[in-house]
């Protein structure tokens, strides 16, 4: 056999010939890079503010209502740092927590 591969006695001759086409082959592609990421001003802000854990007073000033969770006709949301409960149909809520810890994705 002469190879190790039990493909024939050519086998050598058939690797030297893939190594002189390799040899012989010129490479000719152009290599390509990715253009580096550009961050608008914008982004860079809204990423910097990604870093940082979120302000428990800033949620109170803003108060607007952040993970709702329906449950039958009962919605539990987020507001101000508490958790408040409420009726799909409308009318008032009712807050049932209140903490200074900040609290977020209540369920029912």
């Amino acid at each position: 056999d002469g190879g190790g591969g039990g493909g024939g006695g050519d086998s050598g001759s058939l690797m030297d010939l893939l190594r002189s086409m390799m040899e012989a082959a010129e490479d000719t592609r152009e290599e390509l890079h990715a253009p580096h990421p550009v961050l608008s001003a914008t982004n860079q802000v809204l990423l910097d503010r990604l870093a940082q854990p979120p302000s428990p007073t800033g949620e109170k000033e803003m108060g607007y209502f952040r993970y709702p969770h329906m449950r039958g006709d009962k919605v539990v949301f987020v507001s101000e740092g508490n958790i408040w409960v409420a009726s799909q149909h409308g009318g008032p809520a009712a807050r049932v927590s209140a903490s200074y810890s900040a609290e977020a994705l209540p369920k029912l």
